[in-house]
């Protein structure tokens, strides 16, 4: 995805919407509510948003489990925006590679970014984007 596309996603879209939710909701809840909560934003701006999408896992050519991302947001018919929500007081790089988990098995183009809502009261919520590598 170009810059000026995925800055104008962070700007206008993610960062306003995570921080709005956090605003009306503030800290110390779960990781459903503020996925509920997210989601009901995007839909109400007519985004396409799914909830807990089951991402398949395969082993030579065979089906061995399943991912669960928390949200997915359908930016256009090729490109896919993966949304890891997170309640917790530092990202690691486990969260990141959990991004990636679902980056390898998403369409070429699309996007993933963990969002931490473990943060403190007087602080924004962390919005990350996550690279496949």
């Amino acid at each position: 995805m170009q810059q000026p596309v995925l800055e104008d996603l962070l700007g206008s879209v993610l960062k306003p919407a995570v921080n709005q939710v956090y605003a009306a909701l503030g800290s110390g809840l779960t990781e459903a509510i503020y996925r509920n909560a997210l989601a009901l934003h995007f839909v109400s701006r007519g985004i396409v948003t799914t909830c807990e999408v089951l991402v398949p896992v395969t082993y030579q050519g065979s089906v061995v489990g399943a991912i669960r991302s928390d949200i997915v947001l359908r930016l256009s018919e090729e490109c896919q925006c993966v949304l890891e929500l997170k309640v917790v007081s530092k990202l690691t790089d486990a969260h990141r590679d959990q991004c990636r988990a679902y980056l390898r098995r998403m369409p070429k183009q699309s996007l993933a970014f963990l969002v931490n809502f473990g943060v403190s009261e007087t602080s924004e919520p962390e919005v990350e984007q996550v690279n496949f590598i």
